[in-house]
């Protein structure tokens, strides 16, 4: 019963303590069990000694088992229940002092001869006296503190919500140690003596139950708090590290058991001397101890691998030639048994040694013993039992490991197959098919990986932002839905936390943690891993079963490859996203631009219903050019970004608005019943858009102008519309702005007017059906001509003369205006150059180019490859701009008119005055001349104020140096006017009107009579 008892509780114990070898529970409980084991020894050696000698000798050693077990005992509770935290160095020396007053009352006894007089033996075993002596005195104290103490902590235990040791586990501690207690104390009191039972030798048996409880709720803590892990072997091995490891613990047990089978068999059952027979003993136990401590070392595979294989075939002769006289039947057999090992682990200098060792040893055994006879008895047949019985389990165990293998081989096969099907189904996303691409990975993989619940987290790029969430559920069931809705419920309360937070990977992961912490306590295994793109954590995908312990390496890795492969691909979502909305959508407003709602108004019209008005309008903020001009580009973007986010809640989709420039958007209202319903719906745009918006403590009130064209009324296709509609919002814009125009049939006839000016444009040139007019420049002294402006006419074949104000903004819109403006300046040059070649004054010549043109590449043009090459003579040429024109590019158009001044040509700014901004810019600007425009001519004849306005103008223009024209001037009364305020050039219908080059000849050889 003993011997049960020491193989019990040391067995027990080695279990426990390899769980978790770091848990200071798991350690004291193993060196209670190593204490318990000592003293179950002890109690076996004093049972069956039958000398006094011996029986004192047991006795006195058996202090080293029961004097340690309650300090150890204590250890254990103390970190169990948490009352570390109040432990101090002081109260720890407190717990083991009483082992050291133990063994020195032990110790006296034996000395002084006490425990000699007091021992005899009866019946029933070794008995010890009733009487007191300091000895025994100090075991019934020493039990009742250390009782006391024990239930001390039990009582204060306060379990923590979530703590493993709850219900039924707490009451096995409690009711377990309360057993043993009470089973200890009639022994305690001497109640056995008065039955001549031994004192010493039923001691171990009182901390049966606590022991088994404990063993009990501390392999139920390890279950829960340490998920089985499995590992896929290296390349050309067999075995993972995993079994590796358990391959030698299970070793390490056989040397154990050995030990203990060789100690029982010489000492209990052939009553052997002990002293002889513990050589053999203590070394297969030290060996087995020392390969399983060894398992804990900190040393390379290798080293440890060369270190445990020595022993192992060291211990080869040593076993076979020990047992060659006792055990003539079974000795050999022990080599066979280390020679599975070695082909266990495929080790083949393992193999070799064990091999050369084992012929080595058998030879020996040949010498020494040429001829060996031997009687089988209980003992004999017990031995060769245990043997074989080792035998079949490593030969089982092999078996096992190549099977496992075989299916290990298998199941990554299926892995492979499966990440590749993965990353093909991740490959052909799109950016239109994202969502059913991750719903179709989290089905597929749901199923493979047999999870419960799958689901994958998109984090926003912004905080506080929307987190996009995938699910899948893979069980059906009432209980399944439970357990998914609440593992969801947890996670997504741990995710809500990253809105406010970075998400970086060190929070994530924090975050990751603790979430599989809490799904540890519920038993839940999960397989969870941060997406991660740019060193920067862009999602979560995440994986859980309720139904199974973990999941082995071979899906860890699978699912983990996957998680990259969903971080490239959501990459190259988001990159395609990028370039999707660079190319169809405007980067300030975040509205679709005129090429994504081309075909979002042409997938909506189809949609219509018959019976249904759909309408199209054009919207224009009046005047929102001066806006940018008296207080910036960021003022009028932040009014930009305000308006679109008032009319959009307007509309039924967001996609039902874009930006179409600058200061122009498009709306389509689709399905609206009648024309009724669009007319409220526009003034509701309408009173919306003229309001009033605050930056910066400062109010800027808005206007606009809408016009509307009605589908199928006015047109059905969206181009048609979309003309229409910005017809009539010029419209408005003309009748006074603030108000809304639909579209009408003179406008529809102006449109078709325009559409046909627009064709017959791109013939104009190659025609030759543009002429050039010139309109002379006098002087502000002399009256005599200074130069000419040239004009361009456009003399249409069957419409006749058309007015510049109507096809130039048609040739802008279209694109023709950089070669109209070539043209233009190629004629007006060798006009200018054939009169210098009749002889005639030379003047120059001044050629309007439009904004459109400057923006191009100007300097490369043939024109002014011509005035490098001398053709021309710049000086005598000039360049008149808008300062609409500024506005493309600052700085290229400032450089530009610097290059074309710096080969000699003049800059005058045309239609100076008009511009809000004109005044602020004009310093900025690289120009000659600035040319006074006609509205601030016309009323030099009327009130006071016209002329003061004039002459602000004039003196602002002096004071920087520029050379000042007035155009405009009609009457005798300006005309004076402005020669008496002083002026370099006057040009006007006063003086003279546009005219053809023949006229301008015959003006010039006027002015030379």
């Amino acid at each position: 019963m003993f011997y049960i008892l020491l193989l019990f509780y040391f067995y027990s114990g080695m279990r426990v303590y390899a769980k978790e070898t770091r848990d200071p529970v798991n350690r004291s409980y193993f060196y209670m069990n190593l204490s318990l084991s000592t003293w179950a020894l002890m109690a076996v050696l004093i049972s069956h000694t039958r000398t006094t000698k011996d029986a004192l000798l047991w006795t006195f050693f058996s202090v080293f088992g029961w004097g340690f077990v309650y300090a150890f005992l204590l250890s254990l509770l103390i970190h169990l229940t948490q009352y570390v935290k109040n432990m101090n160095r002081w109260k720890w020396a407190a717990v083991y002092l009483p082992v050291l007053i133990s063994i020195s009352t032990v110790l006296y006894s034996f000395l002084s001869g006490e425990m000699e007089r007091r021992m005899s033996y009866g019946p029933y075993g070794w008995v010890y006296s009733l009487e007191l002596e300091p000895w025994t005195l100090w075991v019934r104290i020493y039990y009742f503190i250390m009782a006391a103490m024990v239930f001390y902590l039990l009582k204060k235990w306060k379990l923590k919500e979530g703590d493993f040791f709850r219900g039924h586990l707490k009451r096995t501690v409690f009711y377990s140690a309360l057993l043993s207690m009470l089973m200890g104390l009639p022994k305690v009191l001497g109640l056995y003596e008065r039955f001549g039972l031994s004192l010493l030798g039923l001691g171990p048996i009182h901390m049966l139950p606590l022991c088994a409880g404990l063993f009990y709720v501390l392999l139920k803590k390890a279950k829960v708090g340490q998920r089985e892990e499995f590992t896929i072997p290296k390349r050309g091995e067999y075995l993972s590290a995993k079994t590796h490891d358990k391959i030698f613990f299970y070793v390490s047990q056989v040397y154990l058991m050995a030990g203990f089978l060789a100690f029982y068999i010489q000492v209990i059952v052939n009553e052997a001397e002990v002293v002889r027979t513990s050589i053999m003993t203590a070394t297969l136990f030290f060996i087995g101890l020392f390969i399983f401590f060894l398992l804990e070392v900190k040393l390379s595979v290798r080293t440890r691998d060369d270190i445990i294989n020595s022993i192992l075939s060291l211990s080869i002769p040593f076993i076979t030639l020990y047992f060659a006289d006792a055990s003539v039947g079974f000795a050999w057999a022990a080599p066979v048994v280390l020679l599975l090992v070695a082909v266990a682990f495929n080790n083949k200098n393992l193999l070799i040694a064990t091999s050369a060792m084992s012929v080595i040893t058998l030879l020996l055994l040949w010498i020494m013993y040429p001829q060996m006879a031997g009687s089988f008895e209980s003992p004999e047949h017990l031995a060769r039992l245990f043997v074989f019985i080792i035998i079949i389990g490593m030969a089982f165990f092999i078996n096992d490991i190549y099977r496992k293998r075989q299916q290990q081989f298998e199941r990554q096969i299926d892995h492979e197959r499966f990440v590749s099907d993965m990353v093909l189904l991740m490959s052909k996303a799109r950016f239109e098919t994202v969502k059913s691409n991750l719903e179709s990975l989290l089905e597929e993989m749901v199923y493979y990986m047999e999870a419960d619940y799958g689901s994958i987290h998109i984090f926003s790029d912004i905080r506080d932002g929307v987190h996009r969430k995938f699910e899948q559920y893979g069980r059906g069931d009432l209980d399944g839905i439970r357990k998914n809705l609440k593992f969801s419920g947890v996670l997504d309360e741990l995710l809500e936390d990253t809105k406010k937070a970075e998400h970086s990977e060190a929070n994530i992961r924090r975050i990751i943690e603790i979430f599989k912490s809490r799904m540890s306590i519920e038993k839940v295994a999960v397989m969870i891993q941060p997406v991660i793109e740019s060193e920067k954590v862009i999602g979560i995908m995440c994986l859980s079963a309720f139904n199974r312990n973990s999941w082995d390496e071979g899906y860890q890795n699978s699912f983990d490859l996957i998680v990259k492969n969903l971080s490239s691909m959501l990459y190259k979502i988001k990159k395609e996203d990028e370039l999707y909305r660079m190319a169809f959508y405007d980067g300030l407003t975040g509205l679709p631009n005129r090429t994504l709602f081309n075909r979002i108004l042409h997938e909506t019209l189809e949609d219509q219903e018959d019976g249904e008005v759909a309408a199209v309008l054009f919207l224009d903020l009046d005047d929102f050019k001066n806006i940018n001009d008296l207080l910036g580009h960021s003022v009028g973007d932040k009014l930009l970004v305000e308006f679109v986010s008032r009319i959009k809640p307007l509309l039924q989709n967001d996609r039902y608005m874009s930006r179409f420039g600058g200061d122009e958007f498009l709306m389509v209202l689709p399905h609206q019943r009648d024309v009724e319903d669009v007319k409220e719906r526009v003034e509701e745009i309408l009173t919306t858009a003229i309001g009033t918006f605050r930056f910066d403590e400062r109010e800027i009130s808005t206007g606009a102008s809408i016009g509307v064209a009605l589908y199928p009324e006015d047109a059905k296709e969206p181009e048609d519309l979309i003309r229409y509609a910005d017809l009539a919002m010029y419209s408005a814009k003309t009748n006074g702005k603030n108000q809304y125009v639909i579209c009408t049939e003179d406008i529809k006839k102006k449109f078709i007017y325009e559409k046909e000016i627009e064709n017959d444009l791109h013939y104009a040139i190659k025609n030759k059906e543009f002429t050039l007019y010139y309109q002379p420049r006098v002087s502000g002294v002399s009256g005599k001509i200074v130069g000419v402006e040239a004009l361009l006419r456009w003399c249409h074949p069957q419409k006749g003369m058309i007015p510049p104000g109507v096809f130039i903004r048609i040739a802008e819109r279209i694109g023709l205006m950089p070669e109209i403006d070539q043209w233009v300046f190629r004629e007006a040059c060798r006009q200018n150059l054939y009169w210098q070649r009749k002889g005639f004054r030379k003047i120059s010549m001044s050629v309007n180019v439009t904004p459109m043109t400057f923006a191009e590449n100007f300097e490369g043009s043939d024109i002014l490859k011509n005035l490098r090459e001398g053709i021309w003579d710049p000086k005598y040429l000039e360049v008149e701009i808008t300062e609409n024109t500024m506005y493309f590019s600052p700085e290229s158009i400032r450089n530009r008119l610097n290059y074309l001044r710096g080969l000699g040509m003049s800059v005058a700014l045309d239609d100076f005055g008009i511009a809000y901004s004109s005044l602020g810019r004009l310093h900025e600007l690289p120009i000659d001349k600035i040319k006074i425009d006609r509205q601030f001519v016309v009323n030099l004849h009327g009130a006071q104020k016209g002329k003061n306005l004039y002459d602000g103008i004039l003196n602002l223009g002096r004071s920087l140096g520029l050379k000042i024209n007035v155009e405009g001037v009609e009457t005798k009364e300006q005309a004076e006017y402005v020669k008496d305020r002083g002026c370099d050039e006057i040009q006007g219908f006063y003086y003279h009107k546009p005219m053809p080059p023949e006229y301008v000849e015959y003006l010039l050889r006027k002015e030379e009579l």
